[in-house]
């Protein structure tokens, strides 16, 4: 059920960026290209799904800052690297035992790899290291990311970006195993000149 939601969701998100190319365009009468290339700093917010075996969920609403750069390697190939540092706000909190899947700080740094779909649209791979805290039992963890996502020009300097994220922790965390995260985030990035 959760997949076939995101599934929607990343889809629908898609036909919406899509919609905005000719917004962009008309704003920028030169090539994108050249729009999103350099110094990049970046707000997202959004939904975070935290989740194990044992069964503890948790769901909270997740606040991104980002600083990363990024460039053209090749025309319509793209490559960034990220930095990024996020925390959460708890919506739903199911625990077992008294251990909860809740955590309070993620931080880690991402290798963005992408393709020019279009001139104002940029398909894109995130793929992390993250450190995260996992406040009940007051570990920190490290894991990997992977991500999808898409990111289009709204003008000269801000761009409008979409992604879904799946985190995986390889070492289990005490009374609740090895957790699992699924994210859906929407932000702005600004580019520096």
């Amino acid at each position: 059920m959760l997949r076939k939601n995101v599934t929607w969701i990343i889809a629908s998100t898609l036909y919406m960026l899509i919609g905005w190319m000719p917004i962009a365009a008309a704003n920028n009468s030169s090539s994108n290209y050249q729009l999103l290339t350099g110094t990049y700093a970046g707000f997202s917010l959004g939904v975070r799904d935290n989740y194990t075996s044992t069964p503890v969920f948790y769901k909270g609403v997740e606040g991104t800052l980002s600083l990363g750069f990024g460039g053209l390697l090749a025309p319509k190939w793209y490559l960034a690297i990220e930095g990024f540092v996020a925390d959460n706000a708890s919506v739903n909190n199911y625990s077992n035992a008294g251990n909860s899947a809740k955590t309070t700080l993620n931080f880690g740094g991402s290798l963005i790899p992408g393709f020019m779909i279009t001139d104002s649209l940029l398909g894109y791979i995130r793929a992390s290291i993250i450190g995260t805290n996992f406040s009940n039992q007051n570990v920190n963890q490290t894991g990997w990311q992977l991500g999808l996502g898409g990111e289009t020009v709204l003008c000269n300097d801000w761009s409008l970006r979409v992604e879904y994220i799946y985190s995986s922790y390889s070492s289990a965390v005490d009374g609740i195993g090895n957790p699992k995260a699924d994210q859906m985030n929407f932000g702005i990035v600004y580019r520096f000149g």
